[in-house]
């Protein structure tokens, strides 16, 4: 079920819906309540959503176990960009070097739309 809400995008819809807009005001008693109460479930659900589990298991994940597999799909990135010339020195980075978006963007900003594709 989390595949498919993050994959709908369906807490982004939800907060670009009038009904979210109008239960998120600073003015309580000036929208409906139900307006409010939809606004309310939505910021619950990016809260239930912002936490890691286990996808078969449905067990809350242990910080060090998120790092782990953060860094293995980091280095799964490195070995695939290993194949393109110029993101040589992206597959040799260090891992510290390379875990933030910033530098992600700055590596694959060299890269064209062919080579992106």
């Amino acid at each position: 079920l989390r595949a498919v809400v993050v994959d709908s995008r369906l807490l982004v819809r939800c907060k670009r819906s009038a009904l979210y807009a109008a239960g998120d005001g600073p003015e309580e008693g000036s929208v409906g309540e139900g307006a409010a109460l939809f606004a309310q479930l939505v910021r619950l659900a990016e809260e239930v959503e912002a936490v890691p589990l286990d996808e078969a298991s449905g067990v809350e994940l242990t910080e060090d176990t998120v790092s782990g597999l953060r860094a293995a799909d980091l280095q799964r990135l490195q070995r695939a960009a290993f194949k393109e010339p110029a993101l040589a020195d992206f597959a040799l980075a260090n891992l510290s070097a390379v875990d933030r978006a910033e530098a992600l963007r700055a590596h694959f900003a060299r890269l064209n739309e062919a080579q992106l594709g």
